[in-house]
């Protein structure tokens, strides 16, 4: 009896880890830059990568922040493509402080979301450049990724 309690709690304790992991795995916030945004003040900081929709509508423009590359990400957490260029896009935003990561979980083909931005493929990265002009086409591939982002730090 007494090790089945043990188990039970070990299980739940687990369950909670990873629970809170998954929770910030897309959520997480590395270093706060300086910015004005739509959302922010002068002063304030902003988030170099952060959860913006999880399924319902959202304004791409009221994330666009002033001196910065806003790269929108729209994936799903089922999407396998996406698990591996998600943290590739990731070490990208971290490595430059003149870009930030704006992710989008499309949840499935018939969110609001996917339907508002006519997602017809995940991953769909979209780059702006740091005057709130996409720079390319939404795209699935690193490669054109990186040359946006290079693109749009001109």
């Amino acid at each position: 009896m007494k090790k089945l309690i043990i188990a039970g709690i070990l299980v739940i304790l687990g369950l909670g880890i990873a629970s809170f992991y998954l929770n910030n795995q897309y959520s997480k916030t590395a270093e706060s830059l300086p910015g004005v945004s739509a959302g922010a003040s002068i002063g304030e900081s902003v988030d170099k990568i952060k959860l913006i929709s999880s399924g319902e509508p959202v304004d791409l423009k009221q994330y666009l922040v002033k001196d910065h590359v806003v790269i929108f990400d729209f994936y799903a957490d089922w999407c396998g493509p996406c698990r591996i260029l998600g943290p590739k896009i990731e070490e990208l935003i971290n490595k430059n402080e003149k870009l930030l990561l704006r992710k989008i979980n499309i949840v499935n083909w018939n969110s609001e979301v996917a339907k508002q931005y006519q997602i017809q493929f995940v991953p769909n990265v979209r780059v702006y450049d740091t005057q709130g002009q996409l720079v390319g086409e939404p795209t699935p591939e690193y490669n054109k990724i990186v040359q946006y982002m290079e693109q749009a730090q001109k």
